[in-house]
């Protein structure tokens, strides 16, 4: 029966399934043998020069098998939030090919080679993440409105997850705002029109749902923009709780955003009571709104939330 030697799966494996064939005749399987486990199903040759172990496949192995035949492409804009694992560019089925050559070298028209842009990007806004050569995150955000897909909606998912993973800082992107102007740079504009939805330092939201609940239901509500990450600190307890948002009224309103992950469980339900309560006796109102219903029934919770400020007016 036909196998592949361990090293062969562990070089593959660390570049997402992808290896050239260079590489395999280098750990000791010739060309013969590179044939005999294709005809077998083991191995795919999706590229010239680059074998893809189909066992070890995944999302990112075409990126992966690109980057080995052409050394020079980078993963950029949408590829690399998907690489980052932004909010926005999360969830199942193939990544957009967003590639950019750094050498100013098209690579030729050929079967499985997507269109390449073609576009300078110093060093030092090139890493390696995951096995594959990328734009920093701070890069890729400032890129991400180039593409006439993205609204600045789906950019501020991702710069605020980007803040929350500490991949990037506020300062950096505001930064990227005043250093990347001008018709050579069509993403600062989207950029900077998300970090304005924002209050200098405040902190960023901890979850998509989080960032849909003020686009979906504070905004269109015309309200100012709750305060985020709140510490209350109450008697007996070290470390302060957290509040998602707070409404600032005679009796705070803390706003709670929660998702099936967190809350569901009965671990999850038990700390949420117990921290309801002790919040509650120094003096916060509470609501809760699920994930769910945020993203499907925004209407319903817009509703639900100006009762509860109208309440407490």
């Amino acid at each position: 029966m036909l196998r592949l030697p361990d090293d062969i799966v562990e070089k593959a494996g660390a570049s997402h399934g992808a290896i050239s064939t260079r590489e395999l005749r280098a750990l000791n399987m010739a060309p013969a043998m590179q044939r005999r486990r294709v005809e077998a199903g083991l191995i795919e040759l999706p590229l010239r020069g680059v074998a893809v172990i189909k066992d070890l496949a995944d999302r990112f192995t075409p990126v992966a098998a690109l980057q080995l035949r052409y050394p020079d492409l980078v993963a950029e804009r949408r590829t690399a939030a998907v690489i980052f694992g932004l909010d926005g560019f999360k969830g199942p089925g193939p990544v957009p090919l967003d590639l950019v050559d750094v050498r100013h070298v098209r690579p030729p028209a050929a079967a499985g080679v997507p269109p390449i842009r073609i576009h300078p990007i110093p060093a030092k806004a090139i890493v390696t993440y995951d096995g594959l050569r990328t734009t920093t995150p701070t890069w890729t955000i400032g890129e991400l409105g180039a593409v006439p897909a993205l609204d600045v909606d789906t950019i501020e998912l991702a710069l605020e997850s980007a803040l929350h993973l500490g991949l990037t800082t506020e300062g950096k992107l505001r930064r990227v705002t005043t250093t990347r102007t001008g018709p050579d740079w069509p993403g600062t504009a989207v950029l900077a029109e998300a970090l304005s939805r924002r209050r200098p330092g405040d902190p960023p939201t901890e979850s998509y749902a989080e960032t849909r609940f003020l686009q979906l239901v504070v905004r269109p509500l015309e309200l100012e923009d709750p305060e985020r990450q709140v510490p209350v600190q109450v008697g007996g307890r070290r470390n302060p709780y957290r509040c998602d948002f707070v409404f600032r009224r005679s009796r705070p309103l803390d706003i709670e955003i929660d998702g099936k992950d967190a809350h569901a469980t009965e671990f999850g339900r038990d700390h949420d009571y117990e921290r309801d309560h002790h919040v509650r006796r120094v003096g916060f109102e509470i609501v809760r709104f699920g994930a769910w219903r945020i993203e499907h029934k925004p209407a319903e919770i817009r509703h639900r939330l100006l009762l509860e400020l109208l309440a407490g007016t």
